[in-house]
């Protein structure tokens, strides 16, 4: 009887155990596991300071029409949506996708090599591309993997890097096709009407006009002001930035950008920030918008201007000598 008892609990005893391993592995109550958190870090040192970059999202982007992998790191929480709408808006590109707070952003070709990077923390930025980038991105199964590093500067007050390992799903945003042209309607006349040498004429003009107006309603970079006193004045293209520094202090230097842009016709949307040691302003020009950092440092003050919208299109100006601009 005992031997036949403890048989029966023995075998109730397993059942109790594997019901419980079923309960277990019940993915209805199992938590997911974040691998992108698990596997992503990153950190980036700029002045002397090291960021650590928690958050990333990587997402295919356009870079001069071509198509490219971006994956972006932030010490923030990244606003997944502003993002998909910027690369709405932008038909691709995320140009218009800007976040005030310390991060780096790399660009991959279709091979899976970095091309360029920008970096930007407590007002100061920097750009890389070519031989100062070194990594590898792999694609596979819509999930991103692979690392980033660059380092520049000779003394840890100039030192300039970041180390990124990333493990992150591929973000994609569909991007509304263009709507085809209506054809065409075939021109009811046998025979094709011919402009007279008048209409021809007002035609041309009408055309010059247009483009001399167009021309004349975009802002030009090297039409933004410049002080006089401007040393290392850098205008870089590729991501449309342009800076210099000065002796002067910086209330100094943003009582002057303040008062020749409202004379050349920026707008301030209200939205400054002034503080003794570092200034952010805020401009816009029809379809161009200026964001303006001014920093303190020993040997005076640094500007840094982020720009969109403006023409690149090169003019001789005579306080604009010697510069130096990066494709």
């Amino acid at each position: 009887m005992r031997r036949r008892l403890f048989t029966v609990l023995a075998v109730f005893a397993v059942g109790i155990s594997a019901s419980s391993g079923l309960w277990a592995a019940d993915p209805k109550v199992a938590k997911p596991a974040d691998a992108a958190a698990k596997t992503s870090t990153g950190t980036f040192t700029i002045d002397g300071k090291t960021y650590k970059l928690p958050h990333v999202v990587v997402y295919t982007t356009k870079v001069f029409d071509e198509d490219g992998i971006a994956v972006f790191f932030c010490e923030k929480e990244i606003p997944i949506e502003k993002l998909k709408a910027a690369l709405v808006k932008g038909k691709g590109s995320d140009d218009s996708f800007n976040l005030f707070e310390p991060q780096v952003k790399v660009t991959f070709n279709k091979k899976g090599e970095p091309s360029y990077s920008n970096a930007w923390a407590d007002n100061s930025s920097i750009s890389v591309s070519g031989g100062g980038l070194k990594g590898q991105l792999v694609v596979k199964d819509n999930r991103a993997t692979g690392q980033a590093t660059m380092e520049t500067g000779d003394t840890p007050e100039s030192k300039k890097s970041f180390d990124l390992r990333f493990d992150a799903p591929l973000l994609t945003v569909a991007i509304p096709k263009a709507e085809p042209e209506p054809e065409a309607k075939p021109d009811d006349s046998d025979k094709p009407k011919s402009k007279s040498r008048r209409a021809k004429k007002k035609e041309a003009e009408k055309k010059e006009a247009e483009k001399a107006k167009a021309a004349e309603g975009t802002a030009n970079v090297y039409d933004l002001p410049l002080p006089k006193d401007a040393t290392d004045v850098e205008y870089k293209k590729l991501v449309e930035q342009f800076g210099y520094k000065s002796p002067s202090s910086v209330s100094k230097v943003t009582e002057f950008l303040i008062e020749k842009l409202e004379a050349d016709g920026w707008k301030s949307d209200d939205s400054d920030l002034i503080t003794p040691i570092s200034v952010i302003l805020k401009r816009e020009k029809g379809d161009a918008s200026l964001t303006i950092f001014v920093k303190n440092e020993a040997s005076g003050s640094k500007v840094t201007i982020m720009s969109e919208g403006l023409s690149w299109e090169e003019k001789k100006k005579a306080d604009v000598d010697p510069k130096k601009e990066k494709e």
